[in-house]
């Protein structure tokens, strides 16, 4: 199938993963719930009692939002991505109060776990010689979406935007459909202003989605037989049947990839370190703002690092597809090199006074892992049996979401610990040791048993 017979369906995959990226409010999200004129939770309220709703949503809605994006092929679930994405917007902006606001980091847990349609629908529509073409081209969207929306949020944030350029925002609010004339009554761009920008990005991408023509195979649920060429699907008497040879099929694609020694190291690696990225992210604005609350200068980048970290995290994403590098060989030193470049970053940022060197070190810690992690996508991509990589891709990110939910609720929950913001990177630092420690014993034993032989 040539590239202009889906050329199409691509266009309207990577604008939706563009709008939906489109949210400049997201850096400001601690600013904009606790702020006086704002929502006015308490510092305590979002760290301990907001926040860690989404770690609990993600980890508990990933597997089977994973089993019914198959079973239902793969566009409703981007379509209730892109809807729960909008409620989430509705709730932030109109909705009040502590338990309004774990609602809507419930819902976004769920938007968030509803990606994996995303990035596999384009697999069922195109065949496998442009995999590499258009998986490029579906991740370029979204980081540039990113970029796009750190930048405008930097921006906005940080000049004046009067008459000139309400018309330009009255535009993201028209897509949205939702109360474009209420930026008559403000001034300047606040942090409300910026959700309503939002809003109007992710409703354009449920739009957008809307659009996207329906598939008729999916790899579980409903593949074809290999012997007829017949599709497979749940009908009636047969549902027990099909249903019983898709968790059969399940079992045995993550049996023969999780087989190999090669693939549990890259594996355990992807599990420990997104967990890690996931809690720095979740977690990084209070930190930054414990920081700013000791300086004289009030004036906040958040979205301009956001947008930096996602460009530069884009190039280095481009660069390790293009050079040429023996990783099976290389990647034991690179696991262990930012495994301790990344507790010593994550402890200098623990104490620091300046918000520059946090910044800073927010966006070595970013970039190291998409670094890593895009060796250990190809590492384990040509390592694992054909139609399996969803599936370990989706177990490891499960595994990290159930480490980070232990992690959240023992460090951050109110129910645990609710350490300090600093105690918690102190902990991320020395966790992030314990992965290099655990590594280094690892490779030191396989070196000592090779030897041996």
């Amino acid at each position: 199938m040539a590239l202009k017979h889906y050329v199409g369906t691509l266009l309207i995959l990577c604008l939706f993963g563009f709008f939906k990226e489109l949210k400049p409010s997201e850096p400001y999200l601690t600013e904009y719930l606790t702020g006086f004129e704002y929502k006015n939770l308490t510092k305590d309220d979002v760290y301990q009692k907001v926040y860690p709703v989404w770690s609990y949503a993600y980890f508990f809605v990933l597997i089977p939002v994973f089993l019914l994006t198959d079973l239902v092929r793969y566009k409703p679930m981007i379509m209730f991505e892109g809807l729960v994405y909008v409620v989430t917007w509705v709730l932030l902006l109109w909705a009040e109060g502590v338990v309004a606001m774990q609602v809507m980091q419930f819902i976004y847990g769920m938007a968030t776990a509803s990606e994996v349609a995303y990035y596999t629908y384009i697999y069922a529509k195109v065949p496998k010689t442009d995999y590499m073409r258009v998986s490029s081209l579906t991740r370029f969207s979204i980081l540039m979406g990113k970029f796009v929306s750190g930048l405008l949020s930097q921006l906005l944030d940080t000049f004046d935007v009067r008459a000139a350029a309400v018309p330009y925002i009255r535009m993201g609010k028209f897509v949205s459909g939702l109360l474009s004339q209420l930026l008559d009554t403000f001034d300047v761009v606040d942090y409300r202003e910026l959700n309503y920008i939002s809003l109007g990005g992710v409703s354009t991408a449920f739009i957008l989605c809307i659009f996207l023509p329906s598939i008729k195979t999916s790899i579980y649920f409903h593949h074809k037989d290999p012997d007829n060429d017949t599709l497979q699907e749940p009908n009636g008497h047969k549902d027990r049947g099909l249903c019983f040879r898709a968790s059969q099929l399940l079992w045995n694609h993550a049996k023969d990839s999780y087989r190999q020694n090669y693939v549990i190291k890259w594996s355990i690696w992807v599990a420990a370190s997104t967990c890690l990225n996931f809690q720095i992210g979740n977690y990084i604005q209070p930190l930054w703002q414990e920081i700013q609350v000791d300086q004289e200068d009030s004036e906040l980048f958040n979205g301009g690092v956001e947008a930096v970290t996602t460009l530069l995290g884009a190039l280095i994403v481009a660069l390790v597809g293009l050079v040429k590098f023996n990783w099976s060989k290389s990647g034991d030193y690179a696991i262990l090199l930012i495994s301790v470049l990344g507790a010593i970053v994550l402890a200098v940022m623990s104490q620091t006074q300046s918000i520059w060197v946090a910044y800073v070190g927010y966006i070595l810690i970013r970039m190291s892992y998409q670094l890593l992690m895009t060796v250990a996508s190809f590492e384990l991509a040509s390592h694992i049996p054909n139609d399996s990589s969803g599936l370990v891709f989706g177990l490891n990110t499960w595994v990290a979401l159930g480490l980070q939910s232990l992690l959240t609720l023992a460090v951050a929950d109110s129910v645990g610990l609710a350490l300090p913001i600093r105690d918690q990177f102190v902990v991320y630092a020395s966790l992030y040791g314990l992965v290099g420690v655990f590594f280094a014993s690892y490779f030191l034993l396989k070196a000592y048993c090779d030897m041996k032989r």
